[in-house]
């Protein structure tokens, strides 16, 4: 006796068919349960790594031609929207089926990172945005 039941599958046998000898004199049986995920619980933890490499990424191609090279202005609202970061991606971490604890490849891969980089590139943007009139002040502009 075999059945499917999306994606579970429950099989029922006698211990002979399963090619093992009981040794009481009635008949056992035995019930194999395997679980196996669908498709979609699969590929949604790739998605979330995926996604938190584009906005690491971003970051930081934003970080290193604000902060480094100079190229882009630096301004308060974009900074607000990095802290805010600081609070997005955990709740988007959570959405993982069946919320993997701390420490799962999902978090060593891209999660760890992503927090890493909004960070990094807060602080040296607020430090940035902070001491620029400092600078332009010493530098007599």
């Amino acid at each position: 006796y075999q059945r499917r039941v999306r994606d579970y599958k429950f099989e029922e046998r006698n211990l002979t068919e399963a090619g093992l000898e009981p040794e009481l004199s009635f008949t056992a049986r035995y019930l194999k349960v395997s679980f196996r995920r669908s498709d979609v619980f699969r590929l949604y933890p790739v998605f979330m790594i995926i996604a938190f490499w584009i906005i690491t990424l971003a970051l930081w191609f934003w970080g290193i031609s604000a902060v480094i090279l100079d190229e882009r202005s630096i301004e308060p609202p974009f900074l607000s929207f990095l802290l805010g970061l600081l609070f997005v991606l955990p709740s988007f971490r959570n959405t993982a089926p069946s919320s993997p604890p701390i420490g799962c490849l999902l978090d060593f891969s891209a999660f760890f990172w992503s927090i890493l980089s909004v960070i990094i590139f807060a602080y040296a943007g607020w430090c940035k945005l902070a001491l620029t009139p400092l600078v332009n002040k010493l530098k007599g502009k």
